[in-house]
């Protein structure tokens, strides 16, 4: 590969992963995407072709306007977010009208500088890998550039009327081997940086809210199915639960949805006291203690898997790793939630028993005064809610469908058996433009998703005097056998319904026909792939000052010579493995690169059998081999003219042009070439030898 193309491909990839270490973290704008072309364009159109000033000029506006626009919209805590905005129009601008190499340099700074807001950003295991690619990339982007310099300055003063851009005697295995090898040094130092430095940053200040608020703010009849709308990001994890309990079931319980306005429900922001009503026991499922790793997908919410006994939040829920958030409200109607906002991923420990459908069991009601009844009616009221406009339809059905049943339980399960046997999954959306929803979904349609089914169950309990609301959460999950974990995709979001029994509480229910869906092993490439971004949760994401010290004392015992057990952090067989295969790997690319490397196709053979013969005719000729460093058109500038003289500088020219200028030699004219030259250096007399 010539010395210029090698530098612009360099180029190219160090601006691509500058943008996608903010791109790829999902905070970013949906038409920040288009940046992407601006490092393609600039490498089609190249150095001689620039756009004119003014447009980067302009591309840096909008970028400053834009991030002016988010700070006004969202907060100080976007503040990073709006930065790494701007760097991403200063980056197009600079790409786009690059004249000099200096505004190559300036684009690979802007670069470095996005890979730095991607660590506030970016939180995800892919960063990761744009990290270590933007590492080997920016240093053969600035090593090539200082060569490509270099080259440039000896060809004008060489005289070779040539950039030396065309040059292939540059990029060869070794000079690839020495930059990656300097790549490699500068992540080897980042990581111990890393590890070492104290783990104080950018969140501690609250300029940042990492990741996108994935649970949604209402439960719709007219928008897309939970599950159908996510890209399979994992968002949650959960540990400690036996194979047994996944099984059964699983319901991953988030935001509470109280209020019905029509097209579906929607969270009040009250915090009701209903965990303290002096309702029955709550008889839930087995008791558990389990530990649950949530991305920040909520603003406060804390996932559980049923009522609450007890709770701690273990590292994380702050854009700061050594900053301690803490649970504010226990309680199983009330849910789980965080002190303060959710800026970062949260690892917490919960105690308490999992609810699912039919784990509540009914006991004894209390008996209550007159102010404890009234109290609890109270608190109940919001549940009970239905708008004024609703479908008379909707309380005949109700009514209908419960008939002599007085129960709460009774009735559920009567509307329960309904709503299944009557009606259709589907991720379709039948509903979308009608005036009533709710009345296409019962009365005309009778299909539809979760949102759908946990909507219509919640407006029919409601309808005949059943306090009930709408939850949302996952439901389902994935069995990774590795670490007895489970894990909570956005494919496995979900929607369901709690109804309120004097004797128990608030008691799970689904009425939706898909929600018992077959359990699923991760397996192959997913349990791949989830492990390693397991690895890195653990053991970057969550890097904090408590593992730091934890470190150092393991490095203080390995030193006074105490041992350490690696292996319930580290498995150093499948490490080793790794690492030999890499190497395998790497030797196989290193062999095959080469292979095809300068001199071994049928034009490098060409080339270095005229400079074999061009450096062999040369000796002859005027008696001095040709000296390490000396080029041929030095070595012949002392011949005489003649007929050997003018056979050695045709072939001079055809070899420059071939190596510095990229033109291809004739395979015909290179044959003769090195045969001329041969036959003159037969006839040549010997020369005369120098004292």
């Amino acid at each position: 590969m010539t010395l210029g193309r090698t530098y612009e491909l360099a180029l190219l990839t160090t601006t691509l992963l500058g943008l996608g270490s903010v791109l790829l973290g999902g905070e970013m704008p949906w038409a920040s995407f288009l940046a992407l072309a601006a490092p393609l364009f600039s490498y089609a159109r190249g150095r001689e072709r620039p756009l004119p000033l003014a447009l980067g000029t302009g591309l840096g506006a909008v970028g400053g306007l834009a991030a002016v626009a988010i700070v006004w919209r969202q907060g100080v805590e976007a503040l990073v977010m709006a930065v790494a905005l701007f760097l991403v129009g200063l980056l197009c601008g600079r790409l786009l009208t690059r004249r000099t190499f200096d505004h190559d340099l300036q684009a690979i700074l802007l670069s470095l500088l996005l890979v730095f807001a991607g660590t506030i950003v970016h939180t995800q295991i892919t960063y990761g890998v744009v990290f270590a690619l933007f590492s080997v990339a920016a240093v053969i982007a600035l090593v090539s550039r200082q060569l490509v310099i270099l080259a440039a300055e000896d060809a004008r003063l060489k005289g070779y009327g040539t950039t030396g851009l065309a040059r292939r005697d540059v990029v060869t295995p070794t000079f690839l081997a020495v930059t990656s090898g300097l790549a490699l040094v500068l992540l080897v130092g980042t990581a111990l940086l890393f590890m070492l430095f104290p783990r104080f940053g950018l969140g501690a200040l609250g300029l940042v809210r990492r990741g996108p608020r994935a649970l949604p703010a209402n439960v719709s009849l007219v928008g897309l199915a939970r599950a159908g709308a996510g890209s399979g990001e994992v968002l949650a994890r959960v540990r400690g639960v036996p194979y047994a309990e996944l099984e059964r079931g699983l319901y991953l319980r988030g935001p509470v949805y109280e209020d019905f306005v029509g097209d579906g429900f929607v969270e009040s922001g009250r915090l009701e006291a209903v965990a303290r009503l002096p309702t029955g026991a709550l008889v839930g499922g087995r008791e558990l203690s389990y530990e649950v790793f949530m991305q920040p997908i909520s603003a406060v919410a804390l996932l559980t898997l049923g009522p609450v006994k007890d709770a701690r939040i273990i590292a994380g829920g702050t854009a700061n790793p050594s900053a301690q958030s803490f649970v504010s409200r226990l309680g199983f109607e009330d849910g789980l939630r965080a002190a303060r906002p959710l800026l970062g991923p949260v690892r917490y420990a919960v105690t308490g028993p999992v609810a699912r459908p039919g784990s509540a069991k009914v006991t004894p009601a209390p008996v209550l005064s007159a102010g404890e009844t009234a109290r609890l009616q109270r608190g109940l009221e919001p549940f009970l809610r239905l708008p004024e406009g609703l479908d008379p339809r909707v309380r005949r059905l109700a009514a209908e469908v419960v008939g002599t049943a007085q129960s709460p339980r009774e009735k559920a399960f009567r509307l329960r058996e309904y709503l299944g046997s009557n009606f259709t999954y589907s991720l379709d959306l039948p509903n979308a433009g009608k005036a009533d929803p709710l009345a296409g979904f019962l009365f005309e349609d009778r299909r539809g998703h979760c949102e759908y089914f946990a909507t219509a169950f919640a407006v029919l309990l409601r309808a005949v005097s059943v306090p009930a609301r709408v939850v949302g959460g996952f439901q389902g999950g994935y069995w990774d056998e590795n670490g007895e974990v489970v894990v909570f995709t956005s494919e496995n979001a979900h929607a369901w319904v709690e109804w309120h029994d004097d004797g128990v509480g608030f008691v799970v229910d689904d009425a939706t026909p898909a929600s018992e869906a077959a359990l699923r092993r991760l397996s192959g490439l997913a349990a791949f792939v989830e492990r390693w971004r397991r690895l890195w949760d653990d053991y970057v994401v969550e890097y904090n000052l408590q593992q730091q010290v934890a470190m150092f004392d393991r490095v203080e015992r390995v030193m006074r010579g105490k041992s350490v057990d690696l292996s319930s952090s580290l498995n150093l067989k499948k490490l080793g493995l790794g690492a030999g295969c890499l190497l395998v790997v790497l030797a196989a690319a290193f062999f095959l690169w080469q292979r095809r490397g300068p001199g071994r196709g049928a034009r490098g053979r060409r080339a270095s059998a005229l400079a074999r013969q061009l450096a062999l005719s040369l000796g002859k000729l005027r008696g001095l081999p040709v000296r390490d460093g000396e080029t041929f058109r030095e070595a012949a500038a002392s011949l005489p003219g003649g007929r050997a003289a003018a056979l050695i500088w045709e072939a001079i020219r055809l070899y420059e042009a071939e190596r510095f200028n990229d033109v291809h030699l004739q395979a015909a004219r290179s044959r003769a070439l090195v045969k001329a030259l041969k036959a003159e250096r037969r006839r040549a007399p010997a020369p005369v030898e120098r004292s």
